[in-house]
């Protein structure tokens, strides 16, 4: 199940956002959320970071025989960070193969 994605972010800023969870062979919408969000302090020490979740209105389930690819739209404070945002969905994704 797939319950939402975390992008990242700079200091304490607020970021207007879109993610779309798209079935890659047809490009047809899974779904989507859109909002503001507020970035965060996560991690530890060594690995600090600030992101924000975007969370589903719903758990989407995830079929283990489709690809998926996660659109993200964001608008705010420019951050380094924000280049790493593909990445980290990227793995999160593989991440959650059965």
């Amino acid at each position: 199940m797939l319950v939402g994605v975390s992008l990242c972010g700079s200091h304490n800023n607020n970021y207007s956002a879109t993610s779309n969870l798209l079935n890659s062979s047809d490009r047809s919408v899974v779904t989507s959320k859109s909002g503001i969000f507020r970035s965060e302090g996560k991690g530890r020490r060594s690995h600090f970071y600030y992101s924000f979740d975007v969370v589903f209105d719903e758990a989407v389930a995830i079929s283990k025989d489709t690809k998926y690819c996660i659109e993200a739209s964001i608008a705010g404070p420019i951050a380094i960070a924000i280049i790493i945002t593909a990445l980290m969905l990227a793995l999160m994704l593989y991440l959650m193969k059965p």
